[in-house]
């Protein structure tokens, strides 16, 4: 059994999303791990940088988030055409691989001639 009481109030600090993230750490390697070095990755980290860190072993500084409002009509659009570059189903309406997906489709689509505008 963990002594988690010494942890409530870091808990409290990182909030659920982190926690949850601790929690399948220690779920999967069992009290050997060392909770103070989680918890300091947790305070010091993003939720997307700490997944990397735990999972590859390191952070990607500065990286940034897009989000974007489509109708439905245009979300299938969008859904597709990242389907069409790698992006897979991720179970629900979400898919997987979208900025590997995006990328991909921007790398392999023609620059768009360049509007004038008129003065």
């Amino acid at each position: 059994m963990l002594p988690l009481d010494q942890y409530r109030g870091r808990l409290r600090r990182i909030g659920w999303t982190k926690a949850a993230v601790i929690a399948d750490v220690v779920k999967a390697h069992g009290a050997d791990v060392d909770l103070d070095h989680l918890f300091h990755l947790a305070e010091t980290h993003t939720v997307p940088n700490l997944r990397r860190i735990l999972a590859e072993g390191e952070a990607i500084i500065g990286m940034r988030c897009v989000q974007l409002r489509f109708t439905p009509q245009e979300y299938e659009q969008v859904a597709t055409a990242l389907r069409r570059h790698g992006a897979k189903p991720a179970g629900g309406r979400g898919l997987r691989g979208m900025e590997d997906a995006l990328l991909h489709l921007i790398e392999h689509t023609q620059p768009m001639p360049a509007r004038t505008v008129a003065t």
